[in-house]
Order: structure tokens, then C-alpha cells, then sequence
């Protein structure tokens, strides 16, 4: 019978080379168009985070003023106007810690006192600018409120205001402001690390540009698509903060990796093709020097010739792999009932990434079992944690562990992501060769989102109290666990570790403890305390001080804590005594 005609690896393969190729090129040119994509994606999430970290930092800078004229309004030297000298004189530690200067207006818009100059000075009513003027607010909605920009009569530049009510009995009785430089925003601006070509600005509620720092020669109205312009509001203020690419700029990166990726393609391509071509010989060389002719006169398909040589050695070994094959098969029932039945998500994964779950982990992503059978690993990983988890995979493969266990984080079918505590080992067969992972997973997604809002609270806080000119501390179980600058110099320190870890019984004056112990512990108990009260604590050096102190309870680093908010009133205590004293002598 004769032979039909047979191919070699060589023939086969080139023929397979040149299939493979033209596909391959196709998906390169889509991964490349992706990429493109990406890039820009990147580039627009890093504008839109450089103008909102701007305008936070704008936020923060209006909030923490309008904090501390809460704290002045609340001051019960406002309720006496023989006492507003001394008002004065703490309006100008407000001056001292934010650089701007405080002004004291009735409901008339009259002015009883300004820092910018001496106490009793003559002083004109307050101006009325253009747009939302931030005393008009406060008087409207009883809120504090940020204005637009304005120019100063005494000042003579552009200024803006905050203004905060002092209430009494539910009304507003008085006003406090704080009029500061705009050119304090410019300063700030001028400070950030800005891209090349790229503008960034601060307007006010009319639009009247704050701080703006753009390359020479811009035009926004003409430069600019609309794609490359990024608005943020600020949730403080009437304003906002705009971030703008010129065409040029925003279009420059993409054209270069498009052309970069096309030169990369072509060159892949042909490296695989000729690559290809060079390991189809050389594989054919290999195979042929094992093969033998086959039996003549068999009637065989056209078939790989070498290849039909090795079939009959594996004819061979059947009967051998069956009885195997059948064993395993035994083994694997047992291990999938098992594996299925865990209530904790377990996977199996090749070492392509190709993956293999049971149910639970199904139910923690929010797919089918036959939806998982066709991803890998990769695509339900974020990129960013790839190539680390990949490091701590190779690290099982090289032998360097025999297991692992870290946190990562899952893509859920609905695009949210899913945090996960990951045990892994690796699994090999008889020759030490990787077979699999063998992964448990347990969602901790809820625990971690506990933390991250719990450690982002605490920063906001700490940078909150940090700007504050008075003293503020936290202590909790007796101990000092956290204090800013002012208050760490209010008690003579230099530094505030020299504060931090210390029992509040070296602070507070001895005669007083019990006194403060029992506020502390009613407070704690959920009971509100009368404050402020005043108290004499000890400096470093032993010298009592006469402070006002107004405390909270509040959770600090996961425990019940108290925070203090301090104000040394040594001074005003000192002169109450001095008149005193000096009535007594008159009558």
C-alpha cells in the first residue's frame, strides 16, 4: 500500500510560523492602540489629582482659619467690652500663627478693632466687594463663609476675607474676619512641582484668577481643547481651581509612544518570524536524529514523520499511564469534594495563571465558576500589586519558601475591589517540577476599609490641629499620646517628644489631680462636662501657668482618649488680681 505523503517538523512548523504571525501582529496593534489609551487615562488622572491636591491644600489653608476664629468667637472676653483689649491681644496670637490680621465688626458693619493697627484706633466700616462677600453670608446663614477677592482699603492690594458669627443665645451678635494677601495662594502655587507647559489657577466665585502660574505667551481660550481642561470646586469657598494642558503639550506624549509602539511592533514582529524560522531547523535537526522509519507498507494520515516515530514508544507505556490515570482520577474526586466544600475561597493556579476555584471564592468576586475558567490570575489583580505578588510567587518556585501569606487585592466583577488575606503554597510532582498554587483566600475587604478610614481620620486631624495657635494635646489612659507645636511650647518644651508618653499628673498641678481625674472619668462615662474650665498645669521647669481648657472625649488610635484644647490665660489671671487688689486699696 502506498504512503501518503508525510511532513517534516521543519515544513510543519514554517507553515505554523506564518499563521501564527499575521494574528499576532493584529494583537500587538490593539495592545498598542490600549497602551496609547492607558497613557492618556494616566496622564488625565495625573492632572485631575495635581489640581485637587492644590485645592485641598487650599481647603485646609481656609478651614484651619476658620477654626480659630471659632475658638476667638467663642471667648467669653467678647461678652464684655471693657475686656475687648485683651480679645485684641489674643486676636493677635491669631496674627502671630496664620500671618493674617483679625477684625471685630458689630451687625452695622462697623469695625471695633483691627490687629493691622492699634487698639483703639479710628477705623472705617467694613467694605462691601464685588460678588459673594463673605460677611453677607454669615449675616444670611448664620455659617461661616469665605468671600471673593477684594481690594484693601488699608491694605492697598487684593485681599479676601473669612468671616465667622459669634452667637449668643442662638443669634448673631458680632462678627469675626480674617482678611488676608492673596498673594499668600501665588506663593503656594509657586511651590508645586508643575509639568512643563501646563497652567494651574486659582479663581475666586467671580472668576477672577486668585494665583495663576501658566507658561509664557498661553492663551487658554485658543491653546486649550476642552479635554485638556480640569475643573475642581472647593467645597470650603465659592472657588475653584482649574488645571490647563496646551494642545501641543497634551498630544505630544501620545504621538511619540504611538510611533515608539510601531517601531516596537514591526520589530517584534519580524524578530519573531525570523526567530521562528531559525528554531523550526533546529528543532527539526533535534527530532530527526531520534526518529527511525516507520514499519513499511503501513497505511498512515499525513502525520509529522518524526513525531509518528515516538508514537509507537508511547503505545507502550498505555496499559502503565491507564492504571495511573485511574488512581489520579480517584485522588482528584476526593480532593475536589473538598476543595469544593471549603467555606473560605480556594484556587488552584498554573504557573501560565491560568486559575481553578470552588465556590466561596466564586461568591467573594461575584462570578460563575465558568466565568473564572477562562481568566487568569492577572486580569482579577489591580496592575500595580502584579509584578510584587509575582516576586513573592517566583520566590516559592525558586524553593526559597515552602509557603507564603500576604494581603492583596481583588478586581470584583462590578469593577470594585476586594481585599484578601492569601495563603500559598506550591505543589510539585515526584521530580520537583511546579504543578500548581494551592491558594486560601479569605476577604478581609470590610477590616481594611475599618483601617484606611480610621488611619485617614487621624491625618486629618493631626494636620488640622498641627496649624492651630493654641495649645491642643490628646491624652488617654493618663498619658500624653499626642500634642502640636503650640501646645508642646506653651509647657516649655523645645520639641514635642519631650511631651509625648508623659503622665498628665507632671502636668497638672498636684492640689488640682483629683479635681481633673474626676472630670476625666464622667467624660469618658459619656457625660458632658462644664467647660471651660479653668486649671493651673506646670511647665517643664516646674512654673505653674493658669490655662483655660475646653476638653472632648473622642477616640484616638482605636481607645478612648480626651482632647484638650489649651489657652494660657497666666497673664489676663495675673492683671483680674491686680485689679483686684487694687479696688480693695480704693475702698
Amino acid at each position: 500500500m502506498k504512503k501518503k505523503r508525510e511532513l517534516t517538523i521543519q515544513s510543519f512548523l514554517t507553515r505554523l510560523i506564518w499563521w501564527c504571525v499575521g494574528p499576532l501582529a493584529l494583537l500587538t496593534i490593539y495592545l498598542s492602540l490600549t497602551n496609547i489609551g492607558g497613557r492618556q487615562s494616566a496622564r488625565d488622572s495625573e492632572a485631575a489629582n495635581l489640581a485637587r491636591g492644590f485645592l485641598t491644600l487650599v481647603d485646609q489653608h481656609l478651614q484651619a482659619r476658620i477654626n480659630a476664629l471659632h475658638m476667638l468667637a467663642e471667648s467669653s472676653l467678647l461678652d464684655d467690652p471693657a475686656r475687648w483689649s485683651d480679645l485684641y491681644r489674643e486676636a493677635q496670637g491669631f496674627q502671630q500663627g496664620f500671618g493674617s490680621h483679625v477684625i471685630l465688626a458689630d451687625l452695622q458693619m462697623r469695625m471695633r478693632f483691627n490687629t493691622r493697627v492699634p487698639f483703639g484706633s479710628e477705623l472705617p466700616s467694613l467694605p462691601r466687594p464685588k460678588g459673594q462677600a463673605a460677611v453677607d453670608t454669615v449675616l444670611a446663614t448664620g455659617q461661616p463663609a469665605v468671600g471673593d477677592s477684594f481690594f484693601g482699603p488699608l491694605a492697598r492690594e487684593p485681599l479676601v476675607a473669612i468671616a465667622v458669627p459669634a452667637r449668643r443665645t442662638g443669634k448673631t451678635v458680632f462678627l469675626l474676619l480674617t482678611i488676608f494677601e492673596t498673594r499668600q495662594f501665588q506663593k503656594q502655587l509657586d511651590q508645586l512641582v508643575l509639568p512643563a507647559g501646563w497652567a494651574l489657577t486659582l479663581f475666586d466665585g467671580r472668576q477672577e484668577a486668585l494665583a495663576r502660574r501658566a507658561p509664557p505667551g498661553l492663551n487658554a481660550a485658543t491653546d486649550v481643547d476642552p479635554a485638556g481642561r480640569f475643573v475642581l470646586k472647593s467645597r470650603t469657598s465659592p472657588w475653584s481651581v482649574v488645571l490647563e494642558i496646551p494642545r501641543q503639550v497634551y498630544r505630544r506624549p501620545l504621538i511619540e509612544a504611538g510611533a515608539f509602539l510601531g517601531l516596537a511592533m514591526l520589530t517584534a514582529t519580524l524578530a519573531s518570524l525570523l526567530g521562528g524560522l531559525w528554531a523550526s531547523r533546529r528543532l527539526a535537526r533535534t527530532v530527526a536524529s531520534l526518529s527511525e522509519p516507520g514499519p513499511p507498507g503501513e497505511d498512515l494520515r499525513p502525520v509529522i514523520a518524526e513525531v509518528e516515530t515516538v508514537r509507537d514508544l508511547l503505545h507502550q507505556t498505555s496499559e502503565t499511564q491507564r492504571v495511573a490515570e485511574k488512581n489520579l482520577r480517584e485522588s482528584e474526586a476526593r480532593y475536589r469534594h473538598l476543595f469544593e466544600a471549603a467555606n473560605v475561597g480556594k484556587s488552584l493556579t498554573g504557573p501560565a495563571g491560568n486559575i481553578h476555584v470552588n465556590r466561596a471564592f466564586c461568591d467573594m468576586l461575584g462570578y460563575g465558576p465558568e466565568e473564572l475558567a477562562h481568566k487568569t490570575w492577572q486580569e482579577l489583580t489591580p496592575g500595580e500589586e502584579i509584578a510584587p505578588i509575582t516576586a513573592i510567587l517566583d520566590s516559592l518556585l525558586r524553593g526559597e519558601k515552602k509557603s507564603v501569606r500576604f494581603e492583596k487585592r481583588y478586581i470584583h466583577k462590578n469593577g470594585s475591589e476586594v481585599w484578601a488575606d492569601v495563603s500559598t503554597a506550591l505543589d510539585r510532582d515526584q521530580d520537583g517540577k511546579p504543578l500548581c498554587f494551592l491558594t486560601t483566600v479569605v476577604d478581609i475587604t470590610e477590616r481594611r476599609r475599618a483601617e484606611a478610614l480610621l488611619h485617614e481620620s487621624e491625618m486629618r486631624y493631626r494636620n488640622l490641629v498641627e496649624v492651630a495657635p493654641v495649645g491642643i494635646a490628646v491624652h488617654a489612659e493618663g498619658r500624653i499620646v499626642f500634642i502640636n507645636s503650640a501646645g508642646a511650647r506653651l509647657l516649655g518644651a523645645r520639641a514635642r517628644e519631650e511631651i509625648i508618653g508623659k503622665p498628665i499628673s507632671e502636668i497638672i498641678d498636684p492640689d488640682r489631680i483629683p479635681e481633673a481625674q474626676t472630670r476625666i472619668r464622667k467624660m469618658l462615662a459619656g457625660e458632658k462636662g462644664l467647660y471651660p474650665v479653668q486649671d493651673i498645669y506646670r511647665r517643664l521647669d516646674g512654673t505653674p501657668i493658669a490655662v483655660e481648657v475646653m476638653a472632648t472625649a473622642l477616640q484616638f488610635q482605636g481607645r478612648p482618649a480626651v482632647q484638650v484644647i489649651v489657652l494660657d490665660i497666666t497673664e489676663r489671671k495675673r492683671a483680674e488680681e491686680e485689679i483686684r487688689l487694687l479696688n480693695i486699696n480704693l475702698e
